[in-house]
């Protein structure tokens, strides 16, 4: 059960104002520190409603703030601490941990707006974390957001381009443990629904190595290539019926950009050089060509060389 806290009615005075749209609609509140408890005190200038409660979060503590309207003596409220035992918002949940390859679902919806998941990584990591709707009735726009060790915006998704899905690349700084923000795009009720989020570490490719792999036209796979100064990536196709593209990546505030590519329907093989300065990460990526679409699945084998220009 709750412990109370206070009864306050509308005459007590506050020193932070804010509007909030809690129970959907605007209300006028005003916070006040009660000496010696450090609990939050509460007046309302007006209250449009008859019966009602929300949830408030003041320095890691949980409070329920329930009120009722009187026809007379105007409105009041009571504010109670919410016992720790007690579920917060679902939005306000715990995090999941991932691990690196992991794949998990979730689901957007107009009171849970973002769900939040973490992973441990390592400093020089280049990591890749891709959201997209789950499902035909998912109208979901992704947004993602990492939050470093610190709990510190390292970017988002808001200014790269989205086209069915959120894709967020990074070398991580450090070690530590990262948290990802999956929620969306438009703050607004109807941008809801199921996602499919994934977190991926790309495939570091060593200078002169050839690297064999493998892929399908409803995936893609990235490689983390450390570039020391201008170098080349070959490809060739060994088996398959999918003629996937192969992107070399740099990737700014998260969004990947294109610098070179090789594609085509009846590309077997191919060399890409780039003119790169020291100490730069690049993407790899190779995957289902952009406003590709086919409903019957197709593979690819193929071969990746990264070699640094020794000249």
């Amino acid at each position: 059960m709750p412990t109370m806290i206070t009864h306050l009615c509308p005459q007590s005075d506050g020193m932070y104002q804010g509007i909030g749209d809690y129970l959907g609609f605007s209300q006028r509140m005003q916070w006040k520190r009660i000496a010696g408890a450090g609990d939050p005190k509460l007046s309302f200038g007006s209250i449009m409603a008859l019966c009602s409660f929300f949830h408030r979060r003041i320095n890691d503590a949980w409070y329920q703030v329930s009120f009722c309207s009187h026809l007379i003596g105007g409105p009041s409220a009571t504010v109670s601490q919410v016992n720790a035992q007690a579920t917060p918002p679902a939005s306000k949940q715990a995090a999941t941990s991932l691990t690196y390859g992991k794949t998990v679902k979730g689901e957007i919806t107009s009171s849970v707006t973002a769900i939040n998941y973490t992973f441990a990584g390592k400093a020089n990591d280049v990591v890749v974390i891709i959201m997209k709707p789950d499902g035909l009735d998912s109208n979901l726009t992704p947004l993602i957001k990492l939050l470093g060790t610190k709990k510190t915006a390292l970017g988002d998704t808001s200014k790269g381009f989205t086209f069915l899905s959120a894709v967020f690349a990074i070398e991580l700084p450090i070690d530590g443990t990262y948290t990802i923000v999956a929620t969306r795009a438009k703050a607004d009720k109807l941008t809801t629904g199921k996602f499919v989020l994934s977190l991926k570490q790309a495939k570091p490719l060593e200078d002169g190595k050839p690297f064999q792999d493998k892929t399908d036209n409803s995936s893609t796979t990235y490689y983390a290539i450390h570039a020391t100064g201008p170098f080349s990536v070959a490809y060739q196709k060994t088996g398959g019926d999918f003629a996937p593209t192969v992107d070399v990546n740099t990737f700014d505030e998260g969004a990947l950009k294109s610098v070179a590519t090789l594609n085509g329907a009846q590309v077997s093989k191919g060399n890409i050089s780039v003119t790169s300065d020291p100490d730069i990460a690049y993407i790899l990526t190779v995957g289902v060509p952009l406003f590709s679409f086919s409903f019957e699945k197709t593979s690819v084998e193929y071969s990746v060389i990264y070699t640094i220009d020794k000249s």
